[in-house]
């Protein structure tokens, strides 16, 4: 089990990374906000609703691995009223090790534990 298992897996750390998404047959870009070894909160231009799969490209900033991971939308929102994007919090499906590994790693170094 890595240091950020069991009743610590739910840290989330503020981010702002690109991400690529594919949302039915269609490519995207958003923002990642935040980010867990469980999922992100989401900015998407496109409204997604829960329960919606969607596929989730994105590199873990320090790595030139990208991440390449099916998740499950958990809940969504608009964003604020002053801009046309929308929230989302994002599940991973089938994180890799490895994946999981890169993004424990960066929570770590950023949080210095």
């Amino acid at each position: 089990m890595g240091v950020l298992d069991e009743k610590r897996r739910s840290i989330r750390v503020p981010v702002d990374i690109t991400a690529k998404f594919i949302h039915g047959d269609k490519p995207q870009e958003g923002r990642i906000l935040n980010l867990s070894i469980e999922g992100v909160l989401f900015s998407s231009p496109v409204m997604l609703d829960a329960g919606d799969l969607i596929h989730l490209s994105f590199a873990v900033p320090g790595s030139y691995q990208e991440i390449d991971v099916a998740s499950t939308v958990a809940w969504s929102g608009y964003q604020d009223g002053t801009t046309r994007s929308f929230g989302a919090g994002v599940h991973f499906e089938d994180l890799a090790p490895s994946q999981r590994e890169m993004i424990e790693q960066f929570i770590r170094n950023l949080l210095k534990i």
